[in-house]
Formats: structure tokens, C-alpha cells, sequence
């Protein structure tokens, strides 16, 4: 049964119900297939999902003459139209530039690189991400989407501090919920599907972890 995260949250902090076996759908990175082809599938089957963008690609995207393609990212204007006309869709924050591999992995430290230094890149460039989508969408993000499910040490602590709710890693786990114990929304794990795997060949792999 498809949840939406704000159910999620209804249970951990209210004991509201949850159906049984609740699947949360994520999607990264913000493609504009989140725009074009995702709404139409949710209205189809009742379901809700996270759109996690990267500000940017959102930036790069804005800068261009809009093709239409859902293979592109999405522009600040699509983000503001989700939050506007999608209320099954939610936006999460995937980072503002630290969605890449080169010179660290996501918002990961690098190797001699002191806390302190590794702590401002993080919470600058998230603070960063919020206002863009404060700025373009009205409210910020309550849910973070680790870029590449890195989650550095510490990392949940700071957002948490910073007034998240939750956040989600690419472990390959399913999640506990506890009424009233917060601390299983952050890292939760997701089971990974690209482009390239065949649903029948995704339903056996998370069949096996399960």
C-alpha cells in the first residue's frame, strides 16, 4: 500500500494508522519525467512519491530552452508547479552542488579533511538548497536524500538540528517505524531501481533482502 511521507510521519509522532506492508516511492535527482510522466501513473493507483532535485541541475536546466524531454532535469518553474498543483508529489532536498563523485562522494569528507571544514561545505550548501526552494516553491524541504546514499558520519545529527525529518540513504533495507521514536526516518534505507532492470527482475532482488 503507497504511502505518502506525511503519513509516515502521522504515525511516528501521532500513532495515526498506517495500511499494512505502506511503500514509500522515491525518485532522485529530479528528472523532468517527475513532471510529465510520474502524476498521471500516481493518480492511477492511488500512490504518493519523493521527488528529490539537485539545485544545480535545476539551475543548468533553467538556463535552457525547455525540450520537453523528460530525460532533463526539471527547472525551479517545474519545481514551484509540483508544489503548487501536486499535493501527492513531495520535494525533498538532494543537495544544491554536491551531487557528484569528484572531489568527494556526495556530501561525503574527504580523506585528512577536518570536521569542521567537511561540516560547513555540508550545512552551506544545504541552507543553500533550502532557500532555493523556499524561493521558488514557498516552503523548504523536511526530507533529505543523501546524493549517491552517502551518508558521512554525524550527517543526521546536523540535519536534524537543522529542523529535518527525515532522511533517506540507498541502503538496501526495509525501514522499522516506531510510534513515537524518530530516530527510523533518518537513514532510511530504499531498495534501488534504474532505468536499466526489468520490474520482474527488481521484485526477486528486493524479495531476497526482505
Amino acid at each position: 500500500h503507497f504511502v505518502s511521507p506525511r503519513m509516515v510521519l502521522d504515525y511516528t509522532d501521532e500513532g495515526a494508522p498506517l495500511p499494512e506492508k505502506p511503500v514509500l516511492l522515491t525518485f532522485d535527482d529530479g528528472y523532468r519525467s517527475g513532471l510529465t510522466l510520474l502524476p498521471p501513473l500516481l493518480e492511477r493507483y492511488g500512490a504518493y512519491a519523493v521527488v528529490a532535485p539537485v539545485g544545480s541541475y535545476c539551475d543548468a536546466a533553467s538556463r535552457q530552452a525547455d525540450d520537453s524531454s523528460p530525460h532533463g532535469s526539471m527547472r525551479w518553474e517545474d519545481m514551484a508547479r509540483i508544489a503548487r498543483e501536486l499535493p501527492q508529489i513531495t520535494l525533498a532536498n538532494h543537495s544544491y552542488a554536491l551531487h557528484s563523485t569528484r572531489p568527494r562522494l556526495g556530501c561525503g569528507r574527504l580523506p585528512g579533511e577536518r570536521r569542521e571544514r567537511w561540516q560547513q561545505i555540508f550545512l552551506e550548501d544545504t541552507e543553500k538548497m533550502q532557500r532555493a526552494m523556499e524561493d521558488s516553491c514557498g516552503s523548504a524541504p523536511y526530507i533529505y536524500a543523501y546524493p549517491y546514499g552517502n551518508v558521512p558520519e554525524g550527517a543526521d545529527g546536523l540535519l536534524r538540528q537543522q529542523g529535518f525529518s527525515m532522511t533517506f540513504s540507498c541502503y538496501e533495507r526495509p525501514c522499522l517505524l516506531r510510534q513515537g521514536d524518530r530516530d527510523g526516518l533518518f537513514s532510511m534505507g530504499r531498495f534501488n531501481r534504474d532505468g536499466r532492470l526489468q520490474s520482474a527482475d527488481f521484485l526477486d532482488r528486493w524479495e531476497e533482502k526482505q
